[in-house]
């Protein structure tokens, strides 16, 4: 369904989640996409039980199931890969009665505008379901727009998605809207406005500016230059001597290869944190500055380094290009 164009925006958030699994579907074949090419062709080809393999770029279309109990996964994330479907009522619909094994894997969902004139094309700009249940992991909706409700999802008609370990911000009017007799279940998940909601489940978040000003409340203010660094110098080493190897122990012991290596990841880079705070703190005991330089973060795994972006980043092994200059 085609409307009119709306600009879509993009959002990184960093989370820490837990090992995740999700229903899969008995393995077929496999279909795979890359740029230039459509992702709903590939589930038009598709059947029951396959795979569809789609590579990091941006794909400007709209998506229908189709009632097809297939796994449509990313290979790089939601950062790096993206469904824009601005003018399109619905990024992605499912309404021909899909199931739990009907699996939307590692996306960004964007551009969605429901704005038409029939009312199920005033709801879900990101994503509608209807009479569907479908499983949604390891996405993000941001930039989606309805009319009516359900900016980011709208679920009808007796439809109870699945989602974990995603992110749901910036779509308007509200996130999630549940019609009729639906129900959404929402688990390690970052949604804005959710948290006084029926489908907040366990390990979800409403922004990290709550979480922001109760820790500054709980700290009574803001302290000293040398108490803060040594507060984070403190932080960081627990997380990557004591929380994060928990974290990397559990993964393996249940296989998740994903939330392994997103941990294993995040505990180098904490690691490299540790010592830039600690560098930081002699400085100012010293009565010093650090020297003046560029800052480049990798925006796979959060590497932070000074000076010059490397080749290859020495945490993930991501190319110079995924380095973005903050400082």
């Amino acid at each position: 369904m085609n409307g009119r164009k709306n600009i879509g925006i993009r959002l990184a958030v960093c989370m820490l989640v837990p090992a995740l699994s999700v229903a899969v579907p008995a393995v077929g074949g496999t279909h795979y996409v890359s740029p230039g090419q459509s992702i709903q062709a590939a589930i038009d080809a598709s059947s029951n039980g396959d795979e569809i393999e789609v590579a990091p770029g941006t794909y400007g279309e709209a998506i229908n199931f189709n009632g097809k109990a297939i796994r449509l996964y990313s290979t790089a994330g939601p950062n790096d890969t993206t469904i824009d479907g601005s003018g399109h009522y619905h990024i992605v619909q499912c309404i021909s009665s899909e199931e739990p094994n009907t699996i939307l894997e590692g996306f960004t969902i964007t551009g969605g505008n429901a704005n038409g004139t029939d009312p199920n094309d005033r709801r879900g700009g990101g994503m509608f379901n209807f009479n569907s249940s479908p499983t949604v992991t390891n996405c993000t909706f941001s930039g989606n727009s309805a009319i009516t409700d359900g900016g980011g999802m709208y679920n009808d008609w007796d439809s109870y998605p699945t989602l974990a370990n995603c992110i749901l911000w910036a779509d308007k009017p509200n996130e999630i809207y549940d019609g009729g007799t639906s129900g959404t279940s929402v688990t390690y998940s970052d949604v804005q406005g959710g948290t006084d909601q029926s489908w907040f489940g366990n390990g979800c978040i409403d922004a990290e500016t709550v979480h922001a000003h109760a820790h500054l409340r709980a700290m009574k203010g803001i302290k000293s230059t040398n108490e803060n660094l040594q507060a984070a110098i403190d932080g960081e080493g627990h997380e990557f001597k004591q929380m994060y190897p928990g974290f990397v122990a559990e993964a393996e012991k249940e296989g998740n290869k994903p939330a392994f290596y997103s941990f294993q990841n995040a505990l180098a880079v904490e690691e490299i944190h540790h010592g830039l705070y600690s560098e930081a703190l002699e400085s100012v005991k010293s009565g010093s500055d650090l020297p003046k330089t560029t800052i480049f973060v990798c925006q796979v795994c959060g590497n932070t380094v000074r000076g010059e972006a490397p080749d290859k980043c020495p945490v993930c092994g991501a190319a110079k290009g995924k380095f973005n200059e903050i400082a």
